[in-house]
């Protein structure tokens, strides 16, 4: 029970006290056919982070897809992501994850982010009913002759044509303008830059309506001549310089500098008949003491045929091949009614064992895989598929001293194996059945796998195995040790259910509801080396709810439930339950509302209640089983004053409170307010943006802390209680003759403890930079970040100076 406080008392120190925390401003919604813009902060030092990834997927799909970020490449921490979103999308679920390099793991949400992700609300963009612009506004070739087109046909009974005006980057070019009774036309010729335009005119009863701003968008030429190969790509140049000073407890300094370095080049092309897509990324972080960063890659696609050579991460299926890397070859041969797919190569490069002050640092193997799909049929009606994944670490690619270490110093015959090679091998057959329009979608997979968890003495005999089997093998396993190495650490060594894992899924479409049905259940024994995010020993249950009120009122409704030791072999059963309600309103001229609420609940039960002692009797021990609850609620409020004059801004505010408390013994109970405000505008007189923002939480709650004197408990209570606030600012101004825009950023984070107050610290980033367009296609942007973090009354802070640099050319 000691240890099981203990363990709760570091969960929440971690949560209070950590280095790094995520802080994100969730978007109400996101468009159809267009890319969500994601910004995300890092708070702290990000030189303790090691890996830094958003997960997302669209509503009804089961694997997430994985975005990769650069943790140095953000400006003081900030970073901006885009995710694409489908023209049929219904809705948009994502988290994230911060690894550290001491192991710990971040995430947002904090609970059970995968159960639990963020979801995004998936609508239609508004269409213009007043002005209904008639061209295709995106890349139009620069040197061409240029007719913007606007219709008045929807208004054309309405309009007072002599009150029309039309600006161009704020300049009123009405002069310029053709008009007729149903139709605006704007001429360019020879366009040369991209610009934005807006239209405003009055209606016969005196309403003066204003079109949204828009954008054309110039495609400059690079080349005076044209290539035979329509060739688009850029390269990205990063570079981040970090020097940080420590001041311990001891009154002693320490300064580490660090420099990071990486260069990525894309290129993709195009003609008639074909598409290539290349990828070179060198990083400087690259070293042979850890898994590869650097990656390369080169894809061509023809009719009814597609290649890659280098890295890739390839979606075979759930349970088969899933989010992992792989550096090789492989490629696939498509048509309408036919998949044939297949890839090789390294998910895993080799890493020598390290020797250190006299222990070690074990290595590991080189893991080669491939993957072979074969389905029949179309995925907007009806496959099957079938799917074979092997994964192997090759024993040959490391020395035997890297996984066999001298146990005596005297003895070299007495040696201990600290690295196991693996073999895995994963069958799955799957299948997909799709109305038109997938206004109904049921699909289910079904795996089987083998895993031998160590494999360096090779395959066992036909006579060996049998002693340990019952029955007689219809093969020897020495006959097929080239496909997959049979021993004792063979799991399991005959075929039952335990190496099983299936999945149900099925959406519909009716009346404006998306209705999705998920379960998935994965056996005791199986194994997927290739497929990220598969926990044995589990079965899950989703269900969702999407629903739109003639496309302003949209309510989410979601459940989930996850529990393990299936089997039955585990000391204690875990079950998680959850389920959340998310809704928005939003209708022009009105303010964007939203409301949340989400109810979990992780109860382990112990299997176990007696213990048998040594002189055979039975004792009851102290009851392990536990019960956690967590809830939360809040909501918000945001609307656009885009008629203020001079400064129109737009406005956000949120509140959150959530509730986590131990349902069981009432051992700790914590709960969180938190208020959010944000504050932008952009001045029309000076091309000056403004952001402000603040945050207020306070946290307060209690842990107990059990000590024992003989056969009495007792229960001390230790409470806590935290105020945390945040701010920044973020000015922006853009200098458009010199193609440069300054902008300062500044954050600031005060936590107090009323309790202990050695623990209040502050954390501040003061950010000076710019971006330059020196050149076309050329952009430069780079900052200056002065970082700090102090504590109040204990000697134990740091200071950190940031450079960074972001060169970005295109052609």
């Amino acid at each position: 029970m000691k240890k099981i406080v203990i363990f709760l008392l570091l969960v929440f120190s971690v949560a209070l006290y950590s280095e790094i925390t995520i802080e994100h401003s969730e978007p109400y919604i996101a468009y159809r056919n267009s890319d969500l813009k994601l910004e995300i902060s890092l708070v702290g030092n990000r030189q303790q982070v090691v890996e830094f990834k958003v997960y997302y997927r669209e509503r009804g799909e089961v694997a997430y897809n994985i975005i990769d970020i650069d943790a140095d490449s953000g400006q003081i921490g900030e970073y901006e992501i885009t995710i694409p979103v489908s023209q049929y999308a219904q809705g948009l679920e994502y988290y994230m994850e911060v690894e550290t390099g001491d192991g710990q793991l971040i995430t947002y949400p904090a609970e059970q982010p995968t159960l639990n992700p963020i979801m995004v609300q998936v609508i239609d963009e508004d269409i213009e009913t007043n002005f209904v612009i008639l061209n295709d506004l995106e890349d139009i070739e620069e040197g061409v002759d240029f007719s913007l087109s606007i219709s008045l046909f929807n208004i054309r009974d309405e309009i007072d044509l002599n009150t029309v005006k039309f600006s161009r980057n704020g300049k009123d070019v009405t002069k310029d303008l053709i008009i007729t009774p149903t139709l605006l036309v704007y001429n360019v010729k020879k366009i040369s830059d991209s610009f934005n335009f807006q239209v405003q005119a009055k209606k016969l009863d005196g309403e003066e309506i204003v079109s949204r701003m828009q954008t054309v968008s110039v495609k400059k030429k690079m080349f005076t001549y044209e290539l035979p190969y329509n060739i688009r790509g850029n390269i990205n140049y990063r570079g981040n310089t970090n020097s940080i000073s420590y001041d311990n407890d001891n009154n002693q300094s320490t300064e580490n500098s660090t420099n990071t370095h990486s260069t990525s080049v894309n290129v993709s092309g195009h003609n008639r008949f074909s598409r290539i897509n290349s990828r070179i990324y060198l990083s400087s972080l690259e070293t042979s003491e850890r898994q590869a960063v650097n990656r390369y890659s080169l894809e061509a696609k023809f009719p009814y045929i597609a290649l890659n050579v280098g890295d890739k991460t390839p979606y075979i299926s759930e349970f088969t091949l899933n989010s992992t890397n792989i550096r090789g070859f492989g490629g696939k041969f498509y048509s309408k009614y036919f998949l044939l797919e297949s890839y090789w190569g390294n998910s895993a490069r080799e890493i020598s064992t390290k020797a250190s002050n006299g222990s070690y640092i074990p290595g590991t193997f080189r893991r080669e895989s491939g993957a072979l799909r074969l389905a029949l049929g179309n995925q907007n009606a009806f496959q099957f598929g079938l799917n074979i994944v092997k994964n192997k670490d090759r024993i040959s690619s490391l020395d035997y001293s890297d996984y066999y270490i001298s146990v005596d110093a005297k003895d070299e015959d007495e040696v201990k194996q600290i690295i196991n090679p693996v073999d895995n091998l994963v069958f799955s057959s799957d299948l997909v059945l799709s109305s038109p329009r997938k206004l109904f979608n049921f699909g289910a997979e079904l795996a089987i796998s083998a895993y031998n968890s160590n494999i360096i003495d090779g395959a066992i005999s036909e006579d060996e195995l049998e002693d340990d089997v019952d029955g007689d093998l219809p093969f020897d396993p020495e006959s097929v040790d080239g496909f997959f190495i049979i021993n004792k650490n063979t799991e399991p060594l005959s075929l039952t259910t335990s190496n099983l894992a299936y999945k149900l899924y099925s959406s519909m479409y009716i009346a404006g509801n998306l209705i999705s049905i998920n379960y998935n259940r994965v056996g005791s024994s199986f194994n997927s080396l290739a497929a990220k995010s598969i926990n044995s020993d589990t079965q899950e249950f989703t269900a969702a709810n999407n629903i739109n009120f003639h496309n302003t009122v949209f309510v989410d409704f979601s459940y989930n439930r996850v529990s393990n030791n299936l089997a039955e072999n585990l000391a204690t059963t875990t079950e998680y339950s959850n389920y959340q309600v998310n809704s928005i309103f939003r209708k022009e001229k009105l303010p964007l509302l939203r409301v949340n609420f989400t109810k979990g609940r992780t109860s382990i039960k112990q299997n176990d209640d007696l213990v048998t002692n040594e002189d055979d009797s039975e004792s009851v021990i102290i009851d392990e089983s536990e019960e956690f609850r967590n809830i939360a609620f809040g909501g918000g409020i945001g609307y656009e004053f885009d008629k203020v004059p001079l400064m129109p801004f737009s406005l956000d505010l949120d509140y959150q409170n959530s509730l986590d408390e131990d349902d069981h013994k009432n051992l700790y109970e914590f709960e969180d307010n938190s208020f959010y405000a944000r504050y932008r505008s952009k001045m029309t007189p000076i091309p000056l943006t403004t952001e402000v923002s603040y945050n207020f939480t306070k946290s307060t709650g209690f842990t107990s802390v059990i000590s024992q004197a003989k056969d009495d408990l007792t229960y001390t209570k230790e409470y806590e209680e935290w105020k945390r606030s945040s701010m920044r600012i973020k000015f922006q101004y853009d200098l458009s003759w010199l193609k440069l825009s300054p902008f300062f950023d500044f954050r600031f984070t005060n936590n107090e403890s009323e309790i202990d107050e050695t623990q209040d610290n502050s954390y501040s980033a003061t950010s000076f930079g710019f971006n330059y367009y020196p050149l076309r296609y050329t952009s430069v942007t780079s900052s200056l970040t002065l970082k700090n973090r102090s504590y109040d009354t204990l000697d134990d802070d740091y200071s950190a100076v940031n450079w960074y640099l972001n060169i970005i050319q295109k052609f």
